[in-house]
């Protein structure tokens, strides 16, 4: 803000006019009003945009004190210098509570310096008024940080909790395997390595995908070994293809380079489990496989039928319909009939027509 117009409000005339003149030598200084009553200040003040008030604190209808308390119960924020021929103490602490920037003694002698003592008020509370404003914005910018904080806070809390159901699993899955000692080494290295690799955020549709495979196994007379394997390569599986959106190539029949570029990701993460834990081949193999078909037309050997891992088969079908229910494609989850429908209709094609028919039969019974 400039110093451009200023409100003098003194019934002293003589003495107003003085200032007046003083005033106008400041170079920004434009134009200099006086008025000579209280009630005048308002009607004047309403009229024009004033930089600065010069207010005499005893006039003859109201005294300066009080119009400073109506202007801060109108809320017209206003550098105002205060002048009076009184010099009591209690008068300059109240002007200075009410928001006055100067209190100025009446007295001939000082108008010589009141153009230079009234630039350096002005630009005191200019610099004020800046520090004012940037400890709202700061404290604004604070909420706001704050506020993220608790989100991610409270995201993080979501996510701990989320990621215990995982937890719990992978606790069994080493008990379970604790009695080999060499494929323990080899299954907690190869899972270290692929969270390194990809920060996952598993949820509860984890636990869903990992009973519905284990089930179908059942439902087909896997061995005990077999449901073993086909355990840990649901959890590789989890893993290796965290954060990367799957279902436009899941549910697409035709894919474009870009899905193309994707897939080739996804695989060649099975390929770099299998090449850093090269004990766990044939169990992280049926990761690589994951998008091979039944008919022979998958990626990235052509592999079909039964030269495709029966782990692998059963989790195609088993991907495809939690992708179809839980995440869905183009913002559109599929309902259960509807996932069953599609994957029966791709089963002697992209699927195994037996595990097609084992999953639509258990899945029968779960729902």
């Amino acid at each position: 803000m400039k110093l451009e117009k200023i409100l003098i409000v003194d019934d002293d005339l003589d003495f107003a006019n003085i200032c007046k003149e003083q005033l106008l030598g400041i170079e920004s200084v434009k134009e200099v009003d006086i008025i000579e009553t209280g009630v005048g200040f308002f009607k004047q003040f309403m009229s024009k945009e004033y930089s600065l008030v010069i207010l005499d604190y005893i006039l003859r209808d109201i005294d300066g004190l009080q119009i400073l308390i109506e202007m801060n119960d109108k809320g017209i924020k206003l550098p105002v210098v205060m002048i009076t021929g009184q010099g009591d103490e209690s008068v300059v602490v109240d002007c200075f509570q009410r928001g006055v920037i100067d209190y100025i003694i009446k007295d001939y002698g000082n108008i010589k310096n009141l153009k230079d003592r009234i630039v350096a008020d002005f630009e005191k509370y200019n610099s004020q008024a800046i520090r004012d404003e940037e400890i709202i914005h700061f404290k604004a910018d604070n909420e706001i940080l704050n506020r993220q904080i608790k989100e991610i806070s409270d995201s993080a809390g979501s996510i701990k909790k989320e990621n215990s159901v995982v937890k719990n699993e992978l606790k069994a899955l080493k008990e379970k395997i604790n009695q080999d000692r060499n494929i323990t080494e080899s299954v907690i290295n190869a899972f270290s390595y692929a969270m390194d690799r990809s920060p996952a955020n598993p949820s509860d549709k984890a636990v869903d995908f990992l009973s519905h495979a284990l089930a179908v196994g059942r439902e087909l007379n896997l061995s005990d070994d077999d449901l073993e394997r086909l355990r840990i390569t649901t959890f590789l599986l989890n893993i290796n293809a965290a954060g990367i959106d799957q279902s436009d190539i899941i549910i697409e029949q035709e894919m474009s380079d870009e899905q193309q570029n994707r897939l080739k990701k996804i695989s060649e993460g099975g390929a770099d489990i299998i090449n850093a834990q090269s004990k766990l081949s044939e169990i992280a193999r049926n990761v690589l496989y994951q998008f091979e078909r039944w008919d022979g037309k998958g990626y990235p050997y052509g592999l079909k039928k039964d030269e495709i891992p029966v782990a692998t088969r059963i989790l195609q079908v088993v991907k495809a319909y939690n992708i179809m229910t839980r995440i869905g494609f183009q913002n559109k989850k599929f309902t259960h009939e509807a996932a069953l429908k599609l994957i029966n209709e791709r089963a002697g094609a992209f699927y195994d027509p037996n595990i097609v028919f084992a999953f639509s039969k258990i899945i029968k019974k779960i729902k």
